[in-house]
């Protein structure tokens, strides 16, 4: 009987004994009682029998056992970083060799090790899950990082830092070891390998807050990422490490340049930036030479996807260098010939004669998915922040969206000086909000006064004289928001009022709510708009010069309000938005 005993105490401490080889990160001791039962003593007989065959166990958990159906599974904990690298291009690859993959991404914009941790720890279901199976990307609000962890038997967990903090040590520690632990106890599969994604640098021409960590010196940030992911993979020994910095700084070197990867100055490009990073993915996860790999998205070229394959697999086997990648030559474009110039974004396919320039699409999901809580707000990337009114009445650029849907563009609010009046309380306060609708999280502004204006523009057009361009948003006005407005675009450098607007001049005779007294004004203006109207314009012109890029704006012409009532300062309560939920859209139309 004793040595029965002793025998089980010995099998149950192997079974809970730390596992040999690479160590594991500090954890607390588990206060869960096991999965499994232990074998129940035998009842003593009165005469010596054979000892009974072991009582069947418990099933075993079916989340400790690994599937065994050939799909490899990848899972992300991460920020736009890591939609960047695996959401668009990455399936794909794995389905040009006959490859099964799922792919997971816990998603908040722009969210660091320290944050992630505390959402895990918090149970707080902040994240957007994104989740890739058989090329079908699915997005769900609302979900604890807990329930992506066991929703299924995770093969590989990638974890990388954000918010530019992966260029400093000292933003890991020790978040990174409690987070791998948190996952050790929550995880479907609990022996998955992990991955480490040392994310890339700025373009050096970036003007990016966070580049500014790095003194927006793309030198420092590439060799501060470097020292400080081979330090912390010597610490605590990834079973991978995908080394997105050098695959996009390798394909930097080539005739795409060096600006050729990123769309925003932050994030890579849907085009060559996106595929680069997947391909590494690819390399890594695989163990095939990418290069050998057929695919590659339509909107880039045979000579650029080459470069992109070869930038992600000299990284694969060259990790913390730069490989020059100069050799390659670009391809002579023929001169097609007069009125057969393909236009301004050959990336973007020609669909019925229109090419898409700057395409926007507005919701709760896209608001967190994009970062556009952040960037129109300035608030914290958290869908809790949507609705909150942001105050300033300083002059400039307040907030913006970049074009989400296709294209690359910016959405802005620009207004002028309003620091005579106080932003700090009262109602003589100007700024932005998130307010959301039938037709998405749509960009408001409050506290208008003439001379503010929304700012449509492309990026990187170099739209020629004679390009024809489309132009289609929806505007929306509260019951105090300003009622007169100049519709204009951008032709060489002269703003011209909208074509199909008929630009009006009134003088407007009233009184002031401020003081009381009459106040007369003559307005120049091509639209004015009523109490609560939703307005949906479509617009076609022409530019007559060679313009860069396609910018279109909407401006504020006067303090009167839509109720026809004057205020000679801001108001919160003047509110208006951009509505529509896939507008605004610019194209040129290619004949």
């Amino acid at each position: 009987m004793k040595k029965v005993f002793w025998l089980l105490a010995a099998l149950t401490f192997l079974a809970v004994a730390p596992g040999c080889g690479r160590p594991e990160p500090p954890v607390v001791p588990p206060t869960e009682k096991p999965d499994t039962k232990p074998e129940p003593e035998p009842e003593p007989e009165p005469e010596p029998e054979p000892e009974p065959e072991p009582e069947p166990q418990e099933p075993t958990d079916p989340r400790e056992v690994p599937a065994d159906d050939g799909i490899l599974r990848v899972l992300t904990i991460g920020n736009s970083f890591s939609a960047d690298a695996v959401e668009q291009e990455l399936a794909p690859l794995f389905a040009a060799t006959g490859k099964k993959v799922i792919i997971g991404d816990l998603y908040i914009g722009g969210c660091d090790l320290q944050t992630h941790l505390a959402k895990a720890s918090g149970n707080l279901a902040d994240y957007s899950y994104r989740k890739i199976v058989d090329g079908n990307l699915t997005k769900t609000a609302d979900y604890t990082m807990e329930r992506g962890l066991a929703d299924e038997k995770w093969d590989y967990i990638s974890f990388q830092e954000g918010a530019g903090h992966h260029g400093f040590y000292t933003w890991f520690h020790p978040y990174l070891e409690d987070l791998i632990a948190y996952a050790r106890e929550k995880a479907g599969y609990k022996d998955f390998k992990v991955i480490y994604h040392a994310c890339w640098c700025a373009p050096k021409t970036s003007t990016a807050a966070k580049f500014g960590y790095y003194d927006y010196d793309q030198a420092k940030m590439y060799d501060a990422i470097v020292e400080t992911t081979k330090k912390v993979d010597g610490e605590m020994h990834f079973d991978m490490v995908i080394n997105s910095v050098d695959a996009i700084q390798n394909g930097r070197t080539s005739w795409i340049g060096d600006g050729g990867f990123d769309r925003d100055g932050w994030h890579l490009s849907y085009g060559t930036g996106r595929y680069t990073a997947s391909c590494l993915w690819y390399e890594k996860l695989t163990g095939e030479d990418v290069t050998a790999n057929p695919y590659h998205p339509a909107t880039i070229s045979d000579a650029e996807a080459e470069i992109c394959r070869t930038a992600a697999h000299e990284a694969a086997i060259h990790p913390y260098v730069t490989t020059d990648l100069s050799y390659f030559v670009k391809p002579e474009t023929p001169d097609p010939g007069p009125g057969t110039d393909p236009g301004p974004n050959p990336d973007e396919p020609v669909v019925d004669g229109r090419r898409t320039l700057a395409a926007w699409e507005w919701s709760v999901e896209r608001a967190v998915s994009d970062e556009y809580i952040t960037s129109w707000t300035g608030l914290e990337n958290v869908s809790s922040n949507i609705g909150r009114e942001v105050y300033s009445n300083k002059p400039g650029e307040r907030g913006h969206v970049l074009a989400n849907k296709a294209g690359n563009g910016k959405l802005s609010w620009v207004q002028v000086d309003k620091t005579a009046w106080s932003d700090t309380e009262g109602d003589m306060r100007a700024g932005l909000i998130l307010i959301t609708s039938d037709f998405g999280c749509l960009p408001g502004t409050f506290g208008a006064l003439a001379g503010d204006y929304y700012l449509f523009e492309t990026t990187g057009a170099n739209l020629k004289a004679g390009a024809k361009i489309s132009f289609t948003y929806s505007q929306y006005s509260a019951g105090y928001g300003a009622k007169y407005w100049m519709v204009e675009y951008l032709d060489g450098e002269t703003w011209k009022p909208m074509p199909g607007l008929t630009v009006k001049t009134e003088t407007i005779t009233g009184k002031t709510k401020d003081t009381g007294e009459a106040f007369n004004e003559t307005v120049t203006y091509n639209k004015s708009f009523a109490v609560k109207e939703t307005w949906q314009p479509s617009f076609v012109f022409t530019l007559t010069e060679e313009t860069p890029d396609v910018k279109i704006r909407l401006r504020v012409c006067s303090e009167w309000q839509v109720n026809d009532v004057c205020f000679l300062h801001p108001r919160t309560q003047a509110v208006q938005r951009i509505a529509g939920r896939t507008m605004p859209l610019i194209q040129e139309i290619v004949e």
